[in-house]
């Protein structure tokens, strides 16, 4: 419920960005995976979008090297640039 609330104060990449943070999972490669077990058209129920803007902006974080996306599984690659998106320090990149 607390992830909720604070997701619907912000814009979308901000509400993707801070779901990804609040789902991931370190894994003892060092790599930061948020294994999603849900399709997009979920996240974007949960997130209170279109599929097909969740896509926009997963692919938007991809190119600005924030995230990989394959499937539904997405890797954080700058956690601190996720944050920032987030809304949680830094400017929000939007």
């Amino acid at each position: 419920m607390e992830m909720i609330e604070s997701l619907s104060l912000r814009g979308l990449p901000g509400r993707i960005a801070g779901f990804l943070l609040h789902a991931r999972e370190e894994h003892r490669d060092g790599r930061r995976l948020v294994a999603l077990g849900i399709s997009q058209r979920e996240l974007a129920k949960i997130v209170g979008a279109t599929p097909e803007a969740v896509s926009r902006v997963l692919g938007r974080l991809s190119r600005q090297g924030v995230v990989r996306s394959t499937g539904r599984e997405v890797e954080i690659l700058d956690r601190e640039g996720l944050a920032a998106v987030a809304g949680r320090g830094g400017d929000a990149a939007g």
